[in-house]
């Protein structure tokens, strides 16, 4: 019988980092009960890059075509031998079921060429039961949690950003992903599940979903928790604007400060406010027609039960204009941090700030 090994693609913002952790974390347990999360494609603890996931595959390939890969990738270690040694260590595993995680795997479907190299991995492990794991979520979320990813990390990202022209086709186009997976490792060797936010609570939660969703048994096992990883999202424009204006202008120093702050303050009313959007109306109805195809097929193909992909949202929701520079340099002058350049960035400056920005954000909610 030939050993089974599940390909989670991602998708980015789908809760990859909080799986990837929870199979990481429990590792050794896992591969008591039969369930391998290989060494092979992890970064090691002396090496750059997180150690929870399998990026160094996707990476050597990335790297190999002369995409871009990620800022901290410096390996020398090409993918030819990457595979040589992940295919050894599953074949001398006592274990039948391998588990393979990196987001960074979905990029191979942005073009032709990359998705050669789909079709190069599925040689590669003919020997074995393929499946790919594909987690999906609607597109105007998946794309505005990564522009606050992208905010948290400390670029300077403009609004203009959920322009469709700006948008990689991987994060629109879910049927353009599947096929290219499909062509290589065959129709039914593709799973596609829908992302569900309340699996995330635990450990065991969300090893618990993710073992279900591909039909594994649920092991009988003691399961490491760790913190839940929860990254406070600022959904209020004002403070999105605000925060890209920084990036441009601060020391990294001075940005951990005043994020940190800011988030602190993401628990408040303000910043949790449900009815809020970073993305502009008229940038949102785009990505909404734009997706609509792409959508519809995927339904008709792996969820016929249901008439929409997506649930459709129980209200409408309130779109704030975004904040031209001269508005911003207003609310700084409000709040007392009147000059960006010296990075006077203390407590009760950002506290005044706040006070000034709430005021602008409430305001505007009534015009």
């Amino acid at each position: 019988m030939k050993k089974q090994i599940v390909i989670h693609i991602g998708h980015f913002k789908t809760a990859t980092s909080s799986i990837q952790n929870a199979f990481y974390k429990n590792r050794h347990n896992l591969y008591k009960q039969g369930i391998l999360y290989p060494n092979t494609g992890r970064p090691s603890l002396l090496e750059k890059g997180p150690k929870y996931n399998h990026v160094l595959l996707s990476e050597a390939i990335l790297h190999e075509e002369n995409r871009a890969t990620a800022d901290w990738y410096s390996h020398k270690c090409s993918k030819d031998i990457l595979f040589a040694k992940l295919i050894t260590e599953i074949q001398q595993s006592k274990c039948d079921k391998i588990f393979i995680s990196s987001e960074s795997f979905i990029r191979l479907s942005e073009d032709k060429t990359l998705a050669a190299q789909i079709t190069s991995i599925a040689e590669r492990l003919k020997s074995f039961d393929v499946k790919i794991l594909f987690y999906i979520r609607r597109q105007e979320e998946l794309i505005q949690s990564w522009y606050l990813q992208l905010l948290r990390m400390g670029h300077p990202v403009e609004r203009d950003f959920f322009l469709i022209e700006n948008i990689s086709p991987i994060f629109l186009f879910f049927d353009q992903v599947i096929k290219s997976w499909q062509e290589a490792f065959g129709k039914d060797n593709v799973l596609v599940r829908l992302f569900e936010p309340q699996t995330l609570k635990s450990n065991k939660s969300i090893l618990s979903s993710v073992l279900h969703s591909i039909n594994w048994p649920f092991p009988e096992i003691k399961i490491r928790e760790t913190n839940p990883h929860k990254n406070k999202s600022i959904v209020v424009p004002e403070i999105a604007d605000f925060v890209s204006y920084c990036n441009k202008r601060l020391s990294k120093k001075s940005k951990l400060y005043m994020k940190a702050w800011l988030y602190y303050y993401a628990n408040t009313s303000v910043a949790n406010h449900k009815k809020n959007s970073l993305v502009p109306k008229n940038m949102l109805g785009e990505i909404q027609e734009t997706c609509r195809y792409s959508n519809e097929w995927v339904r008709e193909n792996f969820f016929p039960e249901k008439l929409s992909l997506f649930k459709e949202e129980e209200s409408s929701k309130v779109y704030l204009p975004q904040m031209k520079e001269e508005e911003i340099k207003s609310l700084l002058d409000l709040s007392g941090v009147s000059s960006i350049n010296n990075e006077s960035f203390c407590f009760n400056s950002l506290k005044a700030y706040y006070i000034a920005m709430r005021g602008s954000y409430y305001r505007l909610k009534e015009e």
